[in-house]
């Protein structure tokens, strides 16, 4: 892959918040505490695609797969009102 076409792929914090759905802050913390590589151009802060999509795949966990949402004991779905 070029140079150019790497640069027509890296994302801004702006579109890898969108992504994730944090904020352009906590993606910001995550670039500052090196959690999330980046690539530094000039002023301007980029994140690769792929490191973005690794940085999701470290945080899955097996139970996030199963998708059952679990009802503690003694915890109703319905509340009944006195």
């Amino acid at each position: 892959m070029s140079c150019l076409a790497v640069l027509a792929v890296l994302l801004t914090v702006q579109r890898a918040a969108e992504i994730t759905t944090l904020s352009p802050w906590t993606i910001r913390k995550l670039l500052a505490t090196g959690k999330l590589p980046f690539v530094k151009l000039g002023r301007r802060v980029a994140i690769h695609p792929d490191a973005l999509h690794e940085f999701i795949e470290a945080g899955r966990t097996h139970d996030a797969d199963k998708q059952v949402a679990s009802v503690p004991p003694g915890y109703s779905k319905t509340r009944k009102r006195a």
